[in-house]
């Protein structure tokens, strides 16, 4: 008989451990810069006083996005997993955690990088998002449930018998 190593609402119907969302909001909070670039061009009138008014140098933006480019694809992973697994592409859901930590890690050096430009004067939004970015490393660095879903998608699913 197989043991149940989360609580049953993380299963899917065929056994697998579904993400949980505190492991979707931390990948969507590290692509916000993707998302605010995205909000830009939908509020097409003021799209440029939007993103001046958040990135007020424009290689801030570019910058940002960059670093949002591993977390939005290891979003794309967990979305797609289903999808890689019946395919048998196991390999790439094991990057799903790297990826998230790399562009956490390089948001924190981003708000290190701005709090030093600004001769550190405290600023929230800087502030903020270094603190929130600080717990969501500390967060998928111990998570057993990230580390539980990545062993259990990074492998073919076998029927109990």
């Amino acid at each position: 008989m197989a043991r149940l190593l989360l609580e049953l609402k993380y299963y899917d119907e065929a056994g697998r451990v579904k993400p949980s969302a505190i492991l979707s909001w931390c990948a969507l909070f590290l692509c916000r810069s993707m998302f605010i670039f995205a909000l830009s061009f939908i509020l097409q009138q003021n799209s440029s006083e939007l993103l001046s008014w958040i990135y007020p140098e424009k290689r801030y933006l570019y910058l940002a996005m960059l670093i949002a480019a591993p977390a939005f694809s290891a979003y794309l992973l967990l979305a797609f997993r289903e999808s890689l697994t019946k395919h048998e592409r196991y390999w790439p859901l094991l990057l799903i955690k790297p990826l998230l930590l790399l562009s956490c890690f390089l948001d924190i050096g981003l708000h290190y990088f701005l709090a030093k430009s600004l001769y550190w004067q405290f600023s929230w939004s800087i502030a903020l998002s270094f603190l929130i970015n600080v717990m969501i490393g500390f967060y998928l660095f111990k998570d057993r449930h990230l580390r539980l879903l990545v062993s259990d998608w990074s492998r073919p699913n076998s029927p109990i018998e």
